[in-house]
């Protein structure tokens, strides 16, 4: 599984639901697997929370382009969890606030993501930046030293100014 995942009991315990009833919520996802699964993709939690939304709130859900999962995988999800909402109506009871507060973690997990995949892009090539430029002094340096002395000059070279000049690319 790919992308980043939630566990199970972290979804049941942000939804309000037993772990029963959110299972059934994963049969059309992981038809072979449901009773065992012990994380989801956040992108499949954040689809069937918004569904579960659109059934307290009496609006339909649709399958979006902005997702990271296949239109059909969207499909099952929303018609997999509806059909689990209709099937047990009367056993499964939806807390709208827990909805909200479950919608809202999953955003902040994908800012957190962003942020995290941002900063490590940044500070790596700011690394990277540095140690070239260093590099690249560094060989400005041996250039100098093999162009300005022949190797029996070498010997009369004045140690500290060279010393002096690699402590300033440190």
């Amino acid at each position: 599984m790919s992308g980043q995942t939630i566990s199970v009991n972290e979804c049941i315990n942000q939804l309000g639901l037993t772990e029963d009833e959110f299972r059934l919520l994963l049969v059309e996802i992981y038809p072979d697997t449901w009773e065992e699964v012990t994380e989801v993709l956040v992108e499949e939690f954040e689809l069937i929370t918004k569904t579960l939304n659109g059934k307290v709130n009496g609006l339909a859900i649709a399958p979006s382009k902005d997702s990271s999962l296949p239109q059909e995988r969207q499909q099952k999800i929303i018609a997999g969890t509806n059909t689990v909402l209709t099937d047990f109506a009367e056993c499964i009871t939806l807390d709208s606030n827990r909805i909200a507060t479950a919608l809202a973690t999953i955003i902040a997990l994908k800012s957190k993501q962003v942020f995290d995949e941002t900063f490590s892009n940044i500070f790596y090539d700011g690394i990277n930046q540095s140690l070239q430029k260093r590099a690249t002094e560094v060989q400005k340096l041996a250039q100098q030293l093999n162009v300005s002395h022949t190797p029996m000059g070498f010997t009369r070279v004045n140690l500290d100014s060279y010393l002096s000049e690699i402590e300033k690319l440190v």
